[in-house]
């Protein structure tokens, strides 16, 4: 039970941490034209799908995984699966968020310039 509340605990802190990590001054705007018009009114779907969310998200459970042994995907469904079994997401919905969440791609990363001299 440690190894998996260890585990929990680091999907917190690397899902935060990358918020820190983020481009913040280049707030993407989330496509709506790309969610499905029927999942557009959810807030939770709102809030999932954020571009900045996605990134987050996934490195959380990354981090998670790593720590617990058990693949991103299974990480991933424990905790949508909260949200719709309470009815907060539909399947639809469930299935949309976990595949953005599963597969993406980090982009909003700020980027630095690093000046060693010699």
């Amino acid at each position: 039970m440690k190894h998996f509340v260890n585990a929990k605990i680091a999907n917190v802190i690397a899902h935060e941490l990358h918020h820190l990590a983020q481009n913040i001054e280049c707030i993407p705007i989330t496509d709506i034209e790309s969610i499905p018009r029927h999942m557009r009114e959810n807030p939770y779907v709102k809030y999932f799908l954020n571009p900045y969310e996605i990134e987050a998200y996934h490195v959380g459970f990354r981090a998670e995984s790593d720590m617990s042994g058990r693949p991103l995907r299974y990480c991933v469904h424990d905790y949508l699966w909260k949200y719709k079994e309470a009815g907060q997401i539909t399947q639809a919905e469930y299935d949309y968020i976990y595949i953005q969440w599963c597969t993406t791609q980090i982009k909003l990363v700020k980027q630095f310039e690093v000046n060693i001299e010699s």
